[in-house]
């Protein structure tokens, strides 16, 4: 053989193939070159070793790294090194919550909640979020500053007695993975504020949503109204804020109730009516029974709880906005003014000298009345008051010419008495809101102010309009008391200004408080947890009695445990399921105990015991097993 020439190791496989296709020729065919055959054998047995790495003496009589051996023989990093199991995985508790919303509860007029103090208030618990444990074998634990709650699922709704903070504690347990079955559990703490907004809207036309229907006005069909004696619409700003409020923070609710009607005025307006101090008749003229004056009213249905916010939009009616406007529209023919006294754009008008001397002579007097009468009864925590939009202005922010034309004949509203009716009548009103608030600061008035909200939106804009122009009131609703009211753009415009004063710091540090509770939240209490205080104990009967296994558990926990059943397990010599009966389900408050104790009627052999306990989902062996031995009786 050259020395050059590649040395081929066979493998050994290949050695005992060839030996046992040569085994099986026939056996008068001679085995040839039997020494060949036998140093293959051995050469190939040789190499396996050497390529393992035992090269060392007595290598051969190693065992590999899996096989038992002191000390082990296999290096930190040897890829023949036997694995460590995964360490038990934790579980982990974690939860979230939220309160229900409570917007638009009750029965028609929807704005007005039967449950404004419920019984309870509903909280949302979800610990869906939890992790870790074999899936399927978490359980649930919830209490409640201190009571324990029934196990759940990961998610659950709870109530709660009343609004305030509430210290609420979760223990997740389950079935750990790589525990040979062992349960873990993890617990976590909250303290949860339950929180509620009690949020009322009073006065008029502006507050109530004048202009714009739940439904429109169709053939065959009415227009809808939240309330339709008072015009009342979902789509009105305050309506729009306060669900606003609701949306935007899942921790909080919003009960909202809006008495706001179409035409009130303060005490009584120019017709003689009243609203949010008198009873009122509402948009049809008093053709119904009268509506309790607002004020009151929401006293009455507020039963004593303080509310919130409070939101307010009045005094145009008192000063008869609305006379206003068919005044100066009445005065003219074919565009021109029929009688100069109709002329708003002269100071000589009668329009023109009623309306000032109702902004500057009656209106202040009115709003000092009201906030008077609206702190004395109400007692709110923050009051929002609206100033109102102004409807004078084109898509440029000039003032309309003309502002509009209407009737038949037409009858149309100037350049120039535009120009009148924002410089006297909506400043004016807007004046004597602002000078009010500032002479009651007991009563806590916030001016929202509409600034520009509505400069390049009013009636004779051609972009961007927030107004209701007539024919759409007469469109949607079937009548003209819609017009130069806001549009759905313009009570969104007002619901932004509102929520921008809402987020502002109040005056005098008026933070809406939670509601204090009668008790202080209790520490959290220690999860229950059932355990043996005294041990298995099994008495062998005699004569044909039974067997009898006793033992104690115990609620060693700070929370009342409900245990479905405890009992003995018990298998024969030869596996044969021999479990003692039972217990029936009972309650453990911290600290108590049940025994157990139950027969068992056992023919002699031998058996092994313990004591176990099931949940519902998952058994838990209490102890370590026990042998016992039934004798044969003679």
């Amino acid at each position: 053989m050259s020395k050059n020439k590649p040395v081929r190791i066979q493998p050994l496989a290949e050695v005992l193939g060839r030996e046992k296709n040569e085994d099986t020729v026939n056996e008068r065919t001679p085995k040839r070159r039997p020494a060949t055959r036998t140093a293959m054998i051995a050469l190939s047995v040789v190499a396996a070793f050497m390529i393992n790495g035992l090269s060392a003496p007595g290598a051969m009589a190693r065992p590999f790294c899996d096989q038992p051996e002191s000390p082990p023989i296999c290096g930190e990093g040897d890829p023949r090194r036997p694995r460590p199991s995964a360490p038990p995985e934790p579980v982990v508790a974690k939860f979230t919550w939220s309160v229900p919303d409570r917007f638009m509860l009750g029965p028609a007029p929807r704005f007005v909640p039967v449950d404004v103090i419920p019984k309870t208030w509903s909280v949302n618990l979800d610990a869906c979020g939890s992790s870790g444990g074999i899936a399927g074998t978490r359980r649930y634990h919830w209490s409640i500053d201190g009571v324990a709650l029934p196990p759940t699922s990961c998610a659950t709704r709870v109530q709660v007695p009343r609004l305030g903070t509430y210290s609420i504690h979760l223990t997740v347990v389950g079935k750990g993975t790589g525990t040979g079955g062992a349960l873990v559990e993890d617990s976590t703490v909250q303290t949860v504020p339950v929180r509620d907004l009690l949020v009322v809207s009073l006065g008029d036309s502006i507050a109530s949503g004048e202009g714009n229907p739940d439904v429109h006005e169709k053939t065959f069909h009415d227009a809808d109204w939240e309330t339709e004696i008072c015009h009342r619409s979902r789509v009105a700003g305050p309506a729009q804020a306060a669900l606003a409020l609701e949306r935007r923070d899942p921790h909080s609710s919003v009960t909202f109730i809006s008495l706001a009607c179409s035409g009130a005025a303060i005490l009584a307006g120019t017709s003689g009516d009243g609203g949010l101090l008198r009873p009122y008749g509402g948009v049809d003229g008093g053709k119904g029974p009268a509506l309790p004056a607002q004020v009151e009213e929401a006293r009455k249905l507020t039963w004593g709880r303080s509310i919130d916010v409070l939101l307010m939009s009045a005094g145009a009616n008192d000063v008869g906005f609305a006379k206003i406007v068919t005044g100066c529209l009445d005065g003219t023919m074919g565009g021109f003014k029929r009688n100069p006294n109709y002329d708003c754009s002269k100071p000589t008008s009668h329009v023109q000298t009623r309306a000032e001397e109702a902004i500057t002579l009656r209106l202040p007097g009115l709003y000092d009345q009201l906030a008077r009468e609206v702190t004395a009864r109400l007692k709110p925590y923050r009051v929002l008051i609206t100033q109102y939009p102004d409807v004078t202005r084109d898509e440029n922010g000039n003032v309309c010419n003309p502002l509009m034309v209407m009737g038949t004949p037409p009858g149309r509203i100037s350049r120039a008495e535009a120009q009148w009716a924002y410089d006297e009548v909506i400043t004016g009103m807007n004046d004597a809101i602002s000078a009010a608030a500032a002479r009651n600061p007991a009563a806590g008035w916030e001016v929202v102010s509409l600034g520009d909200a509505f400069s390049r939106g009013g009636y004779c804009s051609d972009r961007g309009r927030l107004i209701r122009i007539l024919s759409e009131s007469l469109e949607f609703q079937a009548d003209e008391s819609g017009s130069l009211h806001p549009n759905e753009g313009g009570h969104t415009a007002i619901a932004q200004r509102i929520l921008a004063k809402f987020d502002a710091p109040p005056p005098r540090d008026r933070v809406l408080p939670l509601p204090a509770k009668p008790i202080t939240p209790a520490a959290p209490a220690a999860p229950s947890r059932l355990v043996v205080s005294q041990p298995l104990t099994v008495t062998v009967g005699t004569a044909n009695q039974p067997t009898t296994a006793s033992l104690t558990v115990k609620n060693t926990g700070g929370q009342p445990l409900t245990v479905p059943y405890v009992m003995v397990g018990a298998r024969g010599a030869n596996g044969a399921n021999v479990d003692f009966p039972a217990s029936p389900a009972f309650t453990l408050q911290p600290g108590a105990t049940y025994t157990y104790q139950q027969p068992k009627q056992l023919p002699p052999g031998t058996y092994t015991a313990w004591p176990a306990t099931y949940n519902g989902t998952v058994w838990t062996e209490l102890s370590a097993r026990q042998d016992i031995t039934v004798p044969t009786i003679p």
